[in-house]
């Protein structure tokens, strides 16, 4: 599948969480002469850091440089509270992506999915399907895309992709990327390690004739 010369808008509960999930196909979205961009929910660090102003700033700083890296065009901060979506109202938290998506008015949205065991990630993926219900001319696909350490990690619940994608020659770049996010990388056999990112690549990769895959569900698709 290749999506050519289109707007696309990649929604994240924490920064980090697009390259984990999105980190080689953002690549492979700027090399067909794409335009992407990156949503960032929360502040991603009020919670493990609280109250720590330092720590909030250097996350914001290694979130920008590690999609420039990527060759995103802008990422938008949301700053709403870290590990705290559930005590938001539903209808403002879907009206905050909602303004979002119609700032940038995407044709591709790539989102959370609803089976991660992060309860953030659930609450960003159901607020997308509220703020992008039939209606707005300029949506085309929606994908949920698995995060390590939160989609592998949900009991009862399994993500079970249908749609892969080659990132082999992106798999490299999408390492050096996440790698920026100092306050976030483990030492492996955490899965938010250089090793945990390449086996989860090459087991994507496995299920799809590719060396190296990112994997996603089709959430819905408008065909015009």
């Amino acid at each position: 599948m290749t999506i050519n010369n289109k707007i696309i808008l990649i929604l994240a509960a924490h920064p980090d969480d697009e390259i984990l999930g999105c980190g080689g196909v953002i690549q492979k979205l700027v090399a067909d002469n794409n335009t992407v961009f990156v949503g960032i929910i929360t502040d991603g660090s009020s919670s493990q850091y609280p109250d720590d102003k330092v720590k909030s700033k250097k996350k914001i700083e290694e979130c920008v440089k590690a999609n420039m890296t990527l060759g995103v065009s802008r990422v938008e901060f949301l700053n709403l509270p870290d590990m705290k979506l559930d005590t938001i109202p539903h209808i403002e938290l879907n009206k905050k992506i909602e303004n979002l998506i119609e700032k940038i008015k995407p044709a591709v949205i790539y989102t959370h999915s609803e089976s991660d065991l992060n309860n953030d990630h659930v609450a960003v993926a159901k607020s997308t399907y509220v703020a992008c219900r039939p209606g707005k001319p300029y949506l085309e696909k929606i994908f949920a895309y698995e995060v390590l350490s939160s989609s592998e990690w949900s009991r009862g619940k399994s993500f079970t992709p249908e749609v892969f994608i080659n990132i082999e020659k992106y798999l490299k770049k999408k390492i050096k990327a996440f790698n920026m996010y100092k306050t976030e990388v483990r030492p492996y056999p955490h899965p938010r390690s250089a090793e945990g990112i390449t086996i989860l690549a090459q087991y994507r990769g496995l299920q799809s004739g590719f060396k190296a895959a990112e994997a996603f569900k089709l959430i819905i698709s408008y065909e015009k």
